[in-house]
């Protein structure tokens, strides 16, 4: 029996095989999920009988995502595909696990609140809008929902390691200081999603951050100045107003998470970098 993962090569994803490498990685060359039938094609014949599927893909190039010409894509690859995986899954009696976005929901709540599993989601993005068709697919089909927000590595290309870059480089970076959030290293959610597979949470939604204290991307930011020994100073803050990008983004996206289990995201972050 065997635990496909689908999209096990970015940074989720090798979080969890390393943690889990029993799991059975189902790459681009196996299934491409920008391309329509893609899904169905492999799951015709498995390479083993499945136990469970767990879906990290996804198109996550916010800003790209509101190009014309990456329309379709979008759909196929975040609401196409992981209801293509979710209805052979509840064909054949499979748990499936499927993460998404904070993107999902407007964050218009007052900063200092947080967004609930069963607030109102309202994406203000092309990225946002195509995870929410995606959690309607899967959760039609019975499967589980995992929305996580500020994912990062210390190996990938993200925002904290694009930090700890400029840092060396000495560039003193402008960044946001006004849309809210947690950061989530990669292995906390991988370890979250290893225990929902092993049957250790039930729950239809779920979601899964660092915990601690709510930050900006300039707090984020300062944080990992800080982190590898520089002056967290050099990082400039400005409103969203200063710093235009083609996605419009959500100023709270802050998750709701448990009161107790999931790691501080600053403990984890020194873990990373320190």
């Amino acid at each position: 029996m065997s635990v496909l993962v689908f999209g096990a090569s970015g940074q989720v994803g090798r979080a969890l095989l390393r943690l889990r490498p029993d799991f059975v990685p189902v790459g681009r060359a196996l299934a491409d999920l920008a391309v329509a039938g893609s899904v169905d094609s492999f799951l015709l014949t498995p390479p083993s009988p499945v136990e469970a599927i767990v879906n990290l893909a996804a198109f996550t190039a916010v800003d790209d995502a509101e190009k014309p010409e990456n329309a379709s894509a979008v759909h196929q690859v975040n609401a196409v595909a992981p209801g293509r995986m979710a209805s052979w899954a509840w064909a054949h009696g499979v748990p499936m696990l499927h993460v998404s976005t904070d993107y999902v929901f407007p964050g218009t709540l007052p900063v200092g609140w947080e967004n609930p599993v069963d607030g109102q989601p309202a994406p203000v993005n092309a990225y946002g809008r195509s995870k929410l068709e995606g959690e309607r697919q899967v959760l039609n089909f019975g499967g589980r929902v995992v929305r996580t927000g500020w994912v990062y590595d210390a190996e990938s290309r993200n925002f904290a390691t694009t930090m700890v870059r400029l840092a060396r480089s000495g560039v003193n970076p402008t960044v946001v200081d006004d849309q809210y959030g947690r950061p989530t290293h990669a292995s906390v959610l991988a370890a979250e999603l290893a225990a929902m597979v092993d049957g250790k949470r039930t729950a239809a939604i779920s979601h899964v951050t660092g915990s601690g204290p709510v930050t900006t991307w300039c707090g984020f930011a300062r944080e990992i100045f800080a982190t590898i020994g520089h002056d967290p100073r050099r990082v400039k803050a400005v409103p969203s107003s200063e710093y235009p990008t083609p996605a419009h983004r959500p100023r709270n996206s802050t998750l709701q998470i448990p009161a107790s289990g999931l790691p501080a995201w600053r403990d984890s972050l020194r873990a990373a970098l320190g």
